[in-house]
């Protein structure tokens, strides 16, 4: 099949980087191994053509391109406005919170995580990484100060730089797909951010109540730098949860059931 995949960003275009950006190339990826020919589109390219299926996020970007694909699939990825749905034939959340948040009749369809990239290794490990292309957290550094750890905050690398920094790190603080990145190299993370009404939540002391809240776009809100160092204590005493990962994200798993979705049209 021919596949569109549209978003605000797309992962070749001027903002490579970011949770929308990964998701599609991971996706895409996955349906060319599967035989499919994928075409990735943004604001600002060229008309992308028509298709036999499109996947589309960022409906106030995207939505003129449905009537361009035979078969669509909408998938919302966070509780802000621009991730409200659209009238795609199947519209699909990231999670429970944002299934919710939008009254979505369709499935939850979890993040795809290339497991076989983002994967453990053997290296030494050292210090505490926030692994984030978003500023803010000051708190960080704090906290692994308490702890007596090196501190690094992974901004702009490339994700095999950013591979190799994650597999020698003894915790990573993260959000979304990055966290699940992080965890599927089987290093222990403790899911935190900057922005508002994140905090509290995000930080319960088991997975599930973090990860329900895991992709939501909030902001403004500063942890406190003690509570964190406890969590990353917490985090690094308990192992890594590569598991989890694996059951609930595999890429190939995911992209299964995204075809299916569009073939269910």
């Amino acid at each position: 099949m021919r596949v569109l995949i549209a978003a605000k960003y797309s992962p070749l275009g001027a903002r490579s980087m970011g949770g929308v950006q990964d998701w599609s190339i991971t996706v895409g990826k996955q349906l060319e191994r599967m035989g499919h020919t994928v075409k990735f589109w943004e604001p600002g390219k060229p008309e992308p053509g028509f298709f036999d299926w499109g996947i589309f996020a960022n409906k106030n970007h995207t939505a003129h391109l449905l009537a361009n694909c035979d078969k669509t699939l909408l998938v919302s990825h966070g509780i802000i406005d621009e991730e409200e749905p659209c009238d795609a034939d199947v519209v699909a959340a990231v999670s429970e919170e944002v299934k919710e948040k939008w009254g979505i009749d369709g499935p939850v369809i979890r993040q795809p995580i290339d497991v076989d990239f983002w994967s453990p290794s053997d290296e030494p490990r050292s210090g505490v990484m926030r692994f984030s292309y978003r500023g803010g957290l000051r708190e960080a550094k704090r906290a692994a100060l308490r702890l007596k750890m090196p501190y690094a905050h992974n901004r702009r690398l490339s994700q095999p730089e950013a591979l190799d920094l994650i597999r020698r790190s003894r915790c990573v603080l993260a959000t979304g797909r990055s966290a699940l990145q992080a965890m599927a190299c089987n290093i222990p993370v403790v899911i935190c951010d900057h922005r508002a009404a994140y905090m509290e939540p995000m930080m319960a002391s088991d997975l599930s109540s973090q990860m329900r809240v895991n992709y939501s776009g909030r902001t403004g809100f500063s942890v406190d730098p003690i509570h964190l160092a406890s969590m990353i204590r917490e985090e690094m005493d308990s192992g890594g949860q590569r598991g989890h990962v694996v059951k609930h994200h595999h890429h190939e798993i995911i992209t299964r059931e995204i075809v299916e979705c569009l073939k269910s049209v």
